[in-house]
Formats: C-alpha cells, structure tokens, sequence
C-alpha cells in the first residue's frame, strides 16, 4: 500500500551534491509531531512546493517522467518513478530510494 501521510508538508530542502530532497511535514490531519520524507539519489522532479497530505506511490504511466528524466538503459531498474500529490495535482520524483521518519 501507497505511504499515505495526512498532514501538510512543504519542501525543506534539496542537496544537489547528495542529490537528496527532503519534505517536511507538521502536525496535523490527527497526526502529532514532525515528519520527513527523504527521496535519496534522486535524478528529478516535478513536484509543488506545499502539500496538504501527500501520497506516494509508483507510476503506472511514466512516459511523461521519461521524457523530462533522461535514465541511461543500465541504470533504469536502480531508479524508482514515484508519483506524488496531495489530490489537487500530480508531480513526481525519480530516485534510487525513498524514506520516511515520523516523530
């Protein structure tokens, strides 16, 4: 099942050298304390700067993300297309893993 967390999260940060994004969600939507959600290696991305919720999952479709992200063929199964949105759009990350910390 998809991680689906119910609370609102913005973009903290993006290092290009580790090429690691990080989002950052409050307290909210019944949730208590802070959370991460850190998407390690990742080549690119199309995603909003703040989310209501968010909801991750892989993308069924991703001739869009192939043509924006250009993966070599022998990289491409050490690469995860993920699409993310809160319900009011669509955007998504390609990245080698994906991890999530709540406090």
């Amino acid at each position: 099942m998809p991680p689906r967390l119910a609370r609102p999260f913005q973009i903290w940060s993006y290092e290009v050298s580790h090429r690691q994004l990080v989002l950052r969600g409050r307290p909210g939507g019944g949730q208590e304390g802070d959370a991460e959600v850190e998407f390690l290696d990742a080549l690119g991305m199309k995603v909003k700067s703040q989310y209501r919720g968010l909801l991750i999952s892989y993308a069924p479709d991703t001739a869009e993300i192939d043509e924006f992200v250009g993966i070599p063929e022998q990289y491409r199964s050490k690469y995860a297309k993920l699409l993310v949105t809160d319900g009011a759009g669509v955007g998504f990350v390609v990245c080698r893993s994906l991890r999530i910390n709540e406090g």
